[in-house]
C-alpha cells in the first residue's frame, strides 16, 4: 500500500514506511459510510501550507471522484506517468462523533487501510494520518492499548505499525483520541484546483 500512496501523491501527507496502517477500517459497513461530493474533484498541495514547489508538481494533484454507484471514493493521480498504469485508492468517509474520519487503501478486498482524520470545506481539503511518532510512543508505553504488530524497519529506518484490532475495538481506540490533537497533528491542506462532475 505504501507505494500506492505515493504513486497517488500522497508523498506530501507522510514518507514511506511512516503511515499506520490496519487490518480493519473504521466504518462496519455501508450504512457507517458517509457521502460528501465536496470531494470529488482536482487537489493540489496548497502554497499556504508551506508546500512551495510542491503547487507547480502536476504530479502531486489527485483526483478524487465517485466510485460509481458505491459510497466509496476513488483517489488517483490527476496526472498519472505517461506509459504507467494509473493506480488508485478507494477512500471511505465515516463520522466518529462530531468528526470526520477516512479509511484509505487499494481496495475493502486487500484488507489493509490507512485511517486518518479528514476536514472538507468548500475549496479546501486538510488530511492527517495517524501521527506515527506518537502511536509509536503509546504502543511502547501501553503496549495493551489498542491490537498491534511493529513490523520491521522500512525504507526509512521506521519499524511499521499495523493496527490488528477489528472495527469496533479500532474505533473505540481512535474514539478515545477524539479531542487529542496529538494523534492527528500536522494535516496537509490541499486546495480545490477544479471541479468534476
Amino acid at each position: 500500500m505504501k507505494h500506492v500512496l505515493l504513486t497517488v501523491g500522497l508523498v506530501s501527507w507522510c514518507l514511506v514506511g511512516c503511515v499506520p496502517e490496519s487490518t480493519s477500517p473504521l466504518h462496519s459497513g455501508d450504512d457507517d459510510l458517509v457521502v460528501d461530493d465536496r470531494l470529488i474533484g482536482v487537489w493540489r498541495p496548497s502554497a499556504e501550507d508551506g508546500a512551495g514547489d510542491m503547487v507547480e508538481d502536476q504530479s502531486l494533484s489527485m483526483r478524487v471522484r465517485r466510485d460509481g454507484e458505491s459510497r466509496a471514493y476513488r483517489l488517483e493521480p490527476a496526472s498519472p506517468p505517461e506509459g504507467e498504469e494509473s493506480k488508485h485508492l478507494e477512500l471511505r468517509l465515516v463520522r466518529l462523533g462530531d468528526r470526520l474520519f477516512m479509511s484509505l487503501g487499494p481496495s475493502e478486498e486487500e484488507g489493509t487501510y490507512a485511517p486518518g482524520r479528514i476536514w472538507i470545506e468548500e475549496g479546501e481539503l486538510r488530511v492527517a494520518m495517524i501521527n506515527y511518532t506518537a502511536l509509536m510512543k503509546l504502543l511502547q508505553d501501553e503496549p495493551e492499548v489498542v491490537a498491534h504488530e511493529i513490523g520491521e524497519p522500512g525504507p526509512y529506518g521506521l519499524k511499521t505499525i499495523q493496527l490488528t484490532a477489528d472495527t469496533p475495538a479500532l474505533r473505540a481506540f481512535v474514539e478515545d483520541r477524539l479531542d487529542d490533537e496529538t494523534y492527528f497533528a500536522d494535516a496537509v491542506l490541499m486546495k480545490l484546483k477544479k471541479v468534476e462532475e
